[in-house]
């Protein structure tokens, strides 16, 4: 079966999928980079979240697998709150979500900016796709990537 992934707006009746996805794909990362995760204090960051611009559920022939924003940032896009389902995990559907947000930002001529939790391995992905890092700390990457700057998958 071909995959067919799109991309729809996040309601707030998706909450709780939100915030278990979250939990289930983010908690070990927060700890391996050496943040905490507050049930409490993330559940309220979900919930903001959610009202902002760009936050997509992410659908693979017609099953929800994972979470994504895609919203203006500087000059050009923002990725992040970035997840997929586990059991869909190392399927290539990550490599297709980012190969579509590249696809959106080249259509627009956008440059794209990220952050994530260092140690977490999805930063090779990100590398596979052309971005680079650009600045850091102690627990956080940035990455960004040029329109039109050629992905290697």
């Amino acid at each position: 079966m071909t995959n067919d992934i799109k991309f729809e707006p996040i309601k707030p009746s998706d909450f709780d999928y939100f915030y278990d996805l979250r939990h289930r794909t983010m908690a070990e990362h927060y700890i391996r980079a050496g943040e905490v995760w507050d049930q409490e204090q993330e559940i309220q960051n979900h919930r903001k979240y959610l009202r902002q611009e760009g936050l997509k559920l992410i659908y693979n022939n017609g099953q929800r697998i994972g979470c994504v924003s895609v919203a203006p940032y500087k000059e050009g896009l923002r990725l992040g709150l970035f997840c997929i389902e586990p059991q869909h995990q190392r399927k290539g559907l990550g490599e297709q979500v980012v190969q579509k947000v590249i696809e959106e930002a080249e259509e627009q001529r956008k440059d794209i900016f990220l952050d994530v939790l260092i140690k977490n391995p999805v930063c090779s992905l990100y590398e596979r796709a052309g971005f680079e890092p650009i600045e850091g700390d102690c627990s956080i990457l940035v990455y960004y990537k040029k329109p039109c700057s050629s992905p290697i998958f």
